[in-house]
C-alpha cells in the first residue's frame, strides 16, 4: 500500500495481541437456520479499539440453511460508527469439487455486531440457496472469514 495509507499506518502502529476464542452465533434473516452437527468457531485479537476476527462455520448432518434471508455470524464486539467494515470470506461448495470455490466478502455495517456475506465476483448475497444450495455433506460446505474493524468501545 502507498506510504501514508491509513490502513498501513494502523497496522504499523498497532502491535499484535494474543488470539482469544469466541463462539459466533449463526443466524439468517429468514429464521430457522441450523448448522446441525457441524461446528462454528471464532478467534479475535483486540488492541485498543482495533479488532481482528476470524470465523469458521461448517454445516454438519441435519444442517438447515433456513427459510431464506441473509446468513449472518456475530462478532465479539459491536463495531464503531463510521463503517461499513469489509473483510474477506471463502465460501466452499464441497460437493462441487474443483468448481465449488468462491471468494467472498464479509461486511459489518456501522455500529453492527454481526457480519453478512457476499460472493465477490457477482456480489450476490449469501443465503440458503445462494451462491449455491448449502448442504451438510460429506463433504460438508463451509464459510470462513477474516475481518479487521474498529470496535465501539
Amino acid at each position: 500500500m502507498p506510504a501514508g495509507d491509513p490502513v498501513s499506518s494502523v497496522d504499523a502502529a498497532v502491535p499484535l495481541a494474543a488470539w482469544t476464542t469466541y463462539t459466533p452465533v449463526f443466524t439468517t434473516s429468514g429464521g430457522a437456520a441450523s448448522i446441525g452437527s457441524g461446528a462454528i468457531t471464532g478467534l479475535y485479537s483486540k488492541v485498543g479499539r482495533v479488532c481482528r476476527v476470524a470465523g469458521y462455520l461448517i454445516f454438519g448432518a441435519g444442517a438447515n440453511g433456513g427459510a431464506g434471508g441473509l446468513f449472518t455470524m456475530s462478532l465479539p464486539f459491536a463495531a464503531a460508527a463510521g463503517g461499513p467494515w469489509v473483510g474477506k470470506a471463502y465460501l466452499r461448495d464441497a460437493s462441487a469439487t474443483s468448481v465449488g470455490h468462491f471468494n467472498g466478502l464479509c461486511v459489518c455495517l456501522s455500529g453492527a455486531s454481526l457480519v453478512t456475506f457476499k460472493e465477490a465476483s457477482t456480489h450476490v448475497e449469501v443465503f440458503n440457496t445462494s451462491p449455491f444450495p448449502w448442504t451438510p455433506g460429506p463433504p460438508a460446505d463451509f464459510i470462513a472469514f477474516q475481518l479487521r474493524y474498529e470496535t465501539a468501545t
